[in-house]
């Protein structure tokens, strides 16, 4: 009984074993690339995405949803690849500190991540008639970066009236109640 439980449960534990043609494929077309055409970057990422595939495909145990997620990885990192002296992709300018809306890469027109600069040639500002003021696009006291709170301040009335009215009804359900 023992021996054909173990039996049973060997049978149950087998798996068809893992399509890995496409993987295969998608390996194999990498070997006409070359290193020296690629940035170091990019022909980093592809090695590391091409050492997991192998991997797998050397694994006889591997399963078929590993085989299934290595391949759009190994894919994007062939499309990632960036030849070299290409331009890479441009990225949009990040403020280096936050607190200063306008420290954007200033060599780069458009980049000041300040609405309100009107040096920066990448923008239109609207003025004020008669100024040269940009105008304020919303909020309050004519500063364009001034949240709107009206939402929060409804929410916080909200749950201070709840608190208030939680001990009111405690007080009138206590006071219903016969001694």
């Amino acid at each position: 009984d023992a021996a054909t439980q173990a039996i049973q449960n060997a049978i149950a534990g087998l798996t068809e074993p893992a399509d890995k043609s496409a993987l295969q494929e998608l390996v194999d077309s990498t070997a006409e690339l070359n290193e020296e055409t690629y940035t170091a970057d990019s022909w980093a990422a592809l090695q590391a995405a091409l050492a997991d595939a192998n991997g797998i495909l050397d694994d006889p145990n591997a399963a078929q949803e590993d085989v299934d997620s290595a391949l759009p990885v190994l894919q994007a990192a062939i499309d990632a690849l960036a030849e070299r002296g290409s331009d890479p992709p441009s990225e949009p300018s990040v403020p280096s500190d936050p607190s200063d809306p306008g420290s954007g890469d200033p060599s780069v027109p458009g980049s000041s991540s300040d609405p309100a600069d009107p040096s920066d040639p990448g923008q239109s500002v609207p003025t004020s008639p008669g100024t040269s003021q940009p105008v304020a696009s919303g909020g309050t006291g004519g500063n364009p970066y001034t949240a709107d709170f009206t939402p929060l301040t409804a929410l916080l009335i909200l749950f201070a009236a709840a608190a208030l009215a939680v001990p009111v009804l405690l007080l009138k359900g206590s006071k219903k109640r016969p001694e």
